[in-house]
């Protein structure tokens, strides 16, 4: 009888633990959204508006839905520093309204370590400069995110199923049919005039039982 009661006790936490470990997974359409603008694993996205499409990560806004994606465009950036060549991949993106926001802070009049001397640089500069010590909040329609990686086809996949997983809220009006071009689009889908966006849930449960087995665009 007691080994039964101790094996009902272990089999019981151990399924709370499970349970508690499963809910803490990221689920596949956020962990895509995280490499997808961050280019690392395991990012920290919040949401932002869930219709709109528009999510948080490393304090800065994407607004997903607002993302003429005729126009999303990726590229390899290589930068010259003191320890050598360093790789990085580079989304660009473009939108009617703004498509990427964040506030930059500004400085501190008194930090907890100002001794009197930097207290005073700091009373001279906002005297001659009191911009510096404004937060300011930056709202751009074209914007280019360097990532931490150099997946290019990793972040390709997951742009894609981002993007999957966004809905028109109306059908787009008619559009002219574009110029032929030799150079094929990114992610080919919506025209340049979409409408603004809003994820699905119906269109989120399904991708999200089809998993990775759809290839990318």
């Amino acid at each position: 009888m007691i080994s039964l009661a101790i094996n009902a006790a272990l089999a019981f936490y151990g399924a709370v633990f499970l349970a508690g470990h499963t809910a803490s997974q990221p689920d596949p359409y956020t962990e895509a959204l995280g490499f997808a603008v961050t280019g690392r694993e395991n990012a920290d996205v919040k949401v932002v508006d869930w219709s709109a499409c528009a999510f948080e990560a490393d304090g800065a806004v994407i607004r997903i839905g607002d993302i003429d994606r005729s126009r999303l465009a990726f590229a390899i950036k290589e930068t010259m520093t003191g320890w050598g060549p360093v790789r990085r991949v580079t989304v660009t993106l473009h939108g009617d309204g703004p498509v990427y926001e964040r506030t930059d802070k500004g400085l501190d009049e008194e930090g907890p370590w100002d001794d009197e001397a930097v207290r005073m640089l700091k009373r001279i500069v906002k005297e001659r400069n009191p911009e510096l010590f404004r937060d300011r909040k930056v709202a751009a329609r074209d914007y280019t995110l360097t990532l931490a990686t150099t997946d290019i086809e990793r972040v390709r996949q997951d742009w894609t199923t981002v993007m999957r997983g966004c809905v028109p809220r109306r059908s787009p009006s008619p559009s002219p049919a574009p110029a032929e071009s030799s150079a094929p689009a990114p992610i080919a889908a919506a025209p340049a005039a979409a409408s603004p966006w809003r994820l699905d849930a119906a269109t989120l449960s399904a991708w999200t039982a089809a998993a990775w087995t759809t290839p990318p665009l």
